[in-house]
């Protein structure tokens, strides 16, 4: 690449005018952003029925939803559950999660789990065909990743009973008693499990981690 030709005399001009757009669009965004800031901030503490809570909801989920993903990301890999392929169910699911507490319901009282990948997978999919077709897909990969960490505080539970994420995680996000039994069946050599695995109470339970850690 000829970097000196890009800044003969011919070409310097293009280059300034580049970037004098570039200014012009970064000052602009600035510029607006700052003004709509200050017409959510002014309009959210206004006395308007209907509009300022509204606005109070769509200011909370835009703030604190990025921080929300990111702590299920890590606990995602402090799972061993980081490359499943359910994981993007499973952030899909927090959002929801999320949506629905910031909307006044409780996440204590969740549908059932068909109903609830029913109503995330609306989202993306339209269609209603589309959705009962993905819902039994999701379900799979949903459980899947979820003996994946089952299996995996299992094992750092044999390995080391003090472990501090087996002690953390393990009667947080699972029965304890099925977590011995899957102990067992590792100390076996088992690698299939006649475990039962709460679905309901993992997904519960890790988006009440990732909100309170």
């Amino acid at each position: 690449m000829d970097f000196v030709g890009a800044y003969a005399p011919a070409h310097l001009k293009f280059l300034l005018e580049g970037f004098v757009v570039t200014l012009e669009v970064a000052f602009l965004s600035i510029f607006f952003s700052f003004l709509i800031g200050i017409v959510i901030g002014v309009l959210r503490y206004s006395r308007i029925p209907f509009l300022s809570p509204v606005l109070a909801v769509g200011v909370e989920t835009i703030r604190n939803l990025p921080m929300l993903e990111q702590k299920a990301r890590q606990l995602l890999l402090v799972l061993g559950i980081a490359g499943e392929t359910g994981t993007a169910d499973l952030l899909a699911i927090i959002r929801w999660l999320f949506e629905q507490e910031q909307q006044g319901r409780s996440i204590h009282d969740l549908p059932p789990l068909k109903e609830l990948y029913a109503q995330t997978l609306q989202r993306v999919y339209k269609e209603e065909p589309l959705v009962q077709k993905e819902i039994r897909a999701m379900e799979q990969r949903i459980r899947r990743m979820v003996l994946q960490a089952f299996t995996h505080l299992s094992s750092l539970g044999l390995a080391d009973y003090t472990n501090p994420t087996f002690e953390h995680f393990a009667p947080r996000l699972f029965d304890f008693e099925e977590i011995r039994l899957r102990m067992q069946e590792l100390e076996a050599g088992e690698k299939a499990t006649k475990c039962r695995i709460n679905v309901k109470k993992f997904l519960t339970a890790f988006y009440m981690e990732i909100k309170n850690g």
